[in-house]
């Protein structure tokens, strides 16, 4: 992604609300000035969605997260450099 893209893609983040997909309860758990950090980083607060199961997983060393949604964090992150 040229910087060109990458500055009007964050612009673009920057003037949408990622909050209005979210219940009243969750809004009231993210900061407002988290706004650009939220829709870049979504992966960082998945934790809020995950399961027992996969509570003890992170325990004990293993990623529960599907391998096909690790390689899409991983290629998002590769594309904003």
């Amino acid at each position: 992604m040229s910087s060109r893209k990458r500055k009007a893609y964050i612009r673009s983040i920057i003037n949408r609300d990622p909050y209005s997909d979210l219940s009243p309860k969750e809004q009231a758990a993210f900061p407002k000035g988290d706004k650009l950090h939220m829709e870049l980083f979504g992966e960082a607060y998945d934790f809020i969605y995950e399961s027992y199961s996969d509570m003890k997983s992170k325990a004990e060393g293993i990623n529960p997260m599907n391998e096909a949604y690790q390689k899409h964090i991983l290629h998002k992150r590769t594309q904003l450099g």
